[in-house]
């Protein structure tokens, strides 16, 4: 692999194709980038769901796709990626980092958790120790006084129409509304009692909601301690949950299995098959994610 002046030369294609109409060719070969990874609009016409800049604020460098890496465990953070360039397909843009694989991201590896009985998984740093206890699943960490993660279910009225009615929140309304694990929620940042909560409704049939309660420490900036517990949001999955001897245990259950990666993540079946959308759902190898509903953020897998 190669590791090249990257920014120097993607800056010099960009000029001289949109300067000159002149073409040059783009290495050859897996190569390797660094750069600060952040989201891109979707576009109907330009590949790449992510770009590559020289920093926070900075020059972008290149855009990024993957079919085998979910990038977007990665947002906001310095990143060491190894992959193939190939030409945008947007006339002047500059050209896509095809990711194969991440040799520097977050800086703490992590590892999932399975929690039966809230009928949920997600991966949480490798530091962090866990214990499960009936229907509530504590995370502590070093450097706090309390829980770093709170994890609860509570019952929620219905309003005639089947939706979930929510209480009263004990932080600011409405919130900002996210989407965790394919289901709604509403998030804000309690100042009371210094934490940031994210309420997610229930499924279609079910009658509790979920609670996420991270812990914030007043020494650091809240917008990157909110950052890094969206990182944690996006690998939450939920599944149907199962009330058993082992869903009530009290001792630490990691989810068995080898160290959870940026790899995870849902996949879409095959050529044709929707991809995209809020869960992030990534084509199969040698597919690419072609946004048709820019409102919705998703589209179909296509042959490159």
């Amino acid at each position: 692999m190669k590791r090249i002046p990257v920014l120097v030369l993607l800056l010099g294609v960009l000029f001289l194709t949109a300067c000159e109409k002149a073409e040059i060719p783009l290495p050859q070969g897996v190569q390797v980038v660094r750069g600060y990874l952040q989201p891109v609009p979707f576009s109907l016409k330009r590949r790449g769901t992510h770009a590559l800049y020289t920093g926070s604020g900075g020059t972008m460098i290149v855009y990024a796709e993957s079919t085998g890496v979910n990038l977007r465990l990665l947002e906001g953070q310095d990143v060491e990626l190894e992959g193939v360039f190939e030409k945008n397909s947007e006339v002047g843009a500059l050209p896509v980092l095809v990711v194969g694989k991440i040799l520097a991201g977050s800086d703490e590896q992590m590892r999932p958790w399975a929690i039966p009985a809230l009928g949920l998984s997600v991966n949480l740093p490798k530091s962090w120790k866990g214990s499960i206890k009936g229907g509530s699943a504590t995370f502590t960490a070093s450097g706090f006084t309390m829980p770093v993660l709170t994890i609860t279910a509570r019952k929620t009225a219905r309003a005639a129409s089947g939706q979930p009615v929510y209480g009263p929140l004990p932080v600011s309304s409405p919130g900002e509304l996210l989407v965790v694990g394919l289901r709604k929620a509403l998030a804000d940042v309690d100042a009371a009692s210094e934490a940031w909560v994210v309420r997610v409704a229930p499924s279609p049939s079910g009658t509790s909601e979920t609670i996420f309660t991270f812990a914030l420490q007043s020494a650091s900036p809240v917008a990157s301690q909110v950052l890094l517990y969206r990182n944690i949001l996006k690998t939450v999955e939920f599944k149907a949950a199962t009330m058993s001897a082992a869903s009530s245990a009290t001792s630490s259950i990691p989810q068995s299995g080898s160290s959870a990666s940026a790899t995870s993540g849902s996949r879409a079946g095959g050529e044709g098959s929707v991809c995209g959308g809020v869960a992030g759902i990534l084509c199969p190898k040698g597919l690419f994610c072609k946004i048709t509903d820019a409102v919705s953020e998703s589209g179909v897998c296509t042959k490159r």
